[in-house]
């Protein structure tokens, strides 16, 4: 991609299908990323890292299966977080607790499992916390109430 003075970027509500391209993380001065409710098949891309002024993505309602990628701890200034109505799976990550400007996150409609990770409790300025229709098991932690 060569949109160098891009800031947002909105294809959602679309028939677009396939994978997300890797280049994306070339776009370092997005603020916005919304993808939601297209054909998405694949894995989050760990490009998405590379986007460290991200305040907002949005990738709902898409069929994009693994895990949230570990590269996602870059990701450190996003506000609103939705990965709702997808196939992921496996843990929600520890590093979700690094997110601390975060005021909304809805991972709703996947397959996590194990525990809710006690760092949430970390994010201080979360006023929405949507986690239902998972495989979760155990407590919710401490740091929630």
């Amino acid at each position: 991609m060569c949109f160098n003075k891009l800031t947002d970027l909105r294809i959602a509500k679309n028939r677009i299908g396939g994978s997300i391209p890797p280049e994306i993380g070339n776009v370092k001065g997005l603020l916005g990323l919304d993808l939601s409710s297209n054909h998405l098949i694949v894995q989050i891309p760990k490009e998405f890292g590379k986007l460290t002024s991200l305040i907002r993505l949005l990738v709902q309602n898409n069929s994009i299966s693994g895990n949230i990628p570990g590269e996602f701890v870059s990701l450190a200034k996003l506000e609103s977080l939705d990965l709702s109505d997808n196939r992921l799976n496996g843990l929600i990550p520890t590093c979700i607790g690094d997110f601390v400007h975060l005021f909304q996150l809805n991972l709703s409609n996947n397959k996590f499992g194990e525990n809710i990770p006690i760092e949430i409790g970390k994010m201080t300025q979360l006023n929405v916390l949507d986690l239902s229709h998972n495989l979760l098991v155990g407590d919710i932690p401490p740091s929630v109430g």
